[in-house]
């Protein structure tokens, strides 16, 4: 079971499926994802029904066209949201449109969906939006600090394993801010840049005293800090 403070999974369109929604929900969770534009949804009728025969369920096709604009923090982006029923998943959803206005004045939509109906469209966005940052930060520590190395079948060591990898970018990205820090750059923490700096500073120190050279007298040479930045994504 799933401790008691999570009540969201987040996943990708990939898991757009009613099997896998189905499995999440009776285990307790509500899964928040990603889905076609062509999805087949229909929305709930809420008229007044007839006296007698069969309760009607459904008004039409789902049309987003038709759904007030929900305004968010950044002037580009609207929400459109409703609940509706989902033919592939087979129950009712909260759907999120997610409608961004680019600098050529096109309109750029994405379908958001909660198995939550009675959660906040905003929180639907926004919940999704901070997925992408952390699997930023698993990509990151899986290229660049051997998050996926750890032969260890100890639950232990595995945990260690983790939480190291996970220490190495968080560090990473400290010394670039205080790298950039005070610069007229944007501050962009790239760990490929940071990976290659440090493989270009141990060449550095490798090749120098070979060479009989000190390497803490060319540390203050304009051309010093060229040559750590060179072949880095951000110099």
């Amino acid at each position: 079971m799933f401790p008691f403070d999570i009540k969201y999974l987040l996943v990708d369109a990939y898991f757009f499926k009613e099997k896998f929604v189905t499995g999440i929900c009776n285990a307790g969770l509500h899964v928040i994802s990603k889905m076609r534009k062509d999805a087949r949804l229909l929305s709930l009728y809420s008229g007044q029904q007839k006296s007698r025969g069969r309760r009607r369920k459904f008004s039409g096709k789902f049309n987003a066209d038709e759904l007030e604009d929900i305004y968010t923090d950044s002037p580009d982006i609207t929400l459109r949201a409703s609940i509706a029923y989902s033919m592939a998943l087979k129950q009712n959803i909260l759907v999120v449109v997610v409608r961004k206005k680019r600098s050529d004045a096109k309109i750029m939509e994405a379908y958001l969906f909660s198995t939550d109906i009675f959660m906040a469209p905003i929180d639907v966005y926004q919940y999704y939006r901070a997925r992408f940052q952390i699997e930023f930060v698993i990509r990151d520590a899986k290229q660049h600090a051997g998050l996926a190395h750890c032969q260890s079948r100890s639950k232990e060591r595995i945990d260690f394993h983790i939480n190291i990898s996970f220490a190495a970018i968080n560090i990473a990205k400290i010394k670039e801010q205080e790298r950039l820090a005070g610069s007229a750059k944007s501050v962009t923490c790239s760990i490929a840049t940071q990976h290659v700096r440090h493989h270009n500073e141990m060449l550095i120190q490798s090749i120098f005293p070979i060479l009989g050279l000190d390497p803490l007298e060319f540390k203050s040479h304009p051309c010093y800090e060229q040559a750590l930045s060179f072949g880095a994504v951000h110099a």
